[in-house]
């Protein structure tokens, strides 16, 4: 029920919003460690320049005040009114709805390091995941 209910308040808590009007390539893989957590990155190509324009995840674990849970659902990434977080020199690192991501692409992957924390509300109250290694490939 807990898992659920976070789930549930994370999807809730982020708008469906679409940058650009090509699909891009969607990046899929996980979190080091963590078999059951999943991410999913959008990577678009915008007026010549490569943004990371969208995060999903899965099963993400996340240390509560009280407990343990996990969340999934889906956000976008950059400060507000921006393309995302641009690729320069195959890198990348900003803010995203839940916290930060940073990673480099080469070779058809993007790997590095993410952090999520929300507010779960009762009974778990504010959860954060640490940082997480991750790889997504297209």
């Amino acid at each position: 029920m807990a898992r659920f209910a976070t789930g549930l308040a994370v999807l809730i808590a982020v708008g469906l919003v679409s940058v650009g009007s090509a699909q891009g390539a969607i990046y899929k893989g996980g979190i080091k460690g963590d078999p059951d957590a999943s991410l999913k990155m959008t990577v678009k190509k915008i007026e010549g320049d490569r943004f990371v324009t969208r995060i999903e995840f899965k099963k993400i674990p996340l240390r509560c005040d009280e407990g343990r849970t996990e969340a999934s659902g889906d956000a976008t990434t950059g400060k507000p009114d921006s393309f995302g977080l641009q690729i320069k020199a195959n890198e990348f690192s900003g803010p995203w709805e839940y916290g930060k991501v940073s990673g480099e692409a080469t070779g058809g992957k993007l790997k590095g390091t993410i952090t999520l924390k929300t507010d779960a509300g009762p009974p778990h109250g504010e959860c954060k995941s640490g940082k997480l290694k991750y790889v997504v490939r297209d």
